[in-house]
């Protein structure tokens, strides 16, 4: 019995969050990090910086991740 597309992109997305759960995490302390860090020292525009780069990071893994499931589901 073959699985429907959708059951294939829940699979193949929770797969890939398993595998990626340490470095998400560990991004999310980082960000924690920074912004903790640019609180006591002072610095206004880090919070700026830091929310930019958080940005950049979610999106960027989000696409591998959507590439990943992609190039899954369509064998």
């Amino acid at each position: 019995m073959a699985f429907s597309h959708g059951e294939q992109y829940q699979y193949w997305k929770r797969k890939w969050l398993r595998e990626h759960r340490v470095l998400i995490v560990m991004l999310c302390v980082l960000y924690a990090l920074a912004l903790i860090v640019g609180f006591y020292k002072g610095v206004a525009w880090s919070f700026g910086v830091c929310s930019i780069i958080a940005l950049a990071a979610f999106l960027i893994l989000r696409n591998r991740m959507l590439l990943y499931i992609d190039q899954h589901t369509e064998q």
